[in-house]
């Protein structure tokens, strides 16, 4: 066999090889993320200025993850926490 003709199946076996091991190392990878939980939580405007319930979502384990205004004065906050 000349050497012309057994470098497109080398290549290939590489590809194949690489393209395993990559699916293999990204499937560990997911395997070691920590799953979260989500909470939204709609504010009024009025309710804006007394949110001593950050504080206890805080308490519980809650971080803040997001938080979107809303036309006419109000908010949405989404909060994140580790199952």
């Amino acid at each position: 066999m000349t050497k012309t003709k057994w470098y497109p199946a080398a290549a290939l076996a590489a590809l194949v090889l690489c393209a395993a091991g990559w699916t293999t190392y990204a499937q560990r990878q997911d395997a070691q993320r920590p799953a979260w939980e989500y909470k939204t939580v709609h504010a009024s405007a009025t309710e804006l200025h007394h949110l001593p319930s950050f504080k206890n979502h805080g308490e519980q384990g809650w971080e803040l993850a997001t938080a979107v205004s809303v036309e006419g004065g109000g908010a949405y906050f989404t909060f994140k926490r580790q199952k």
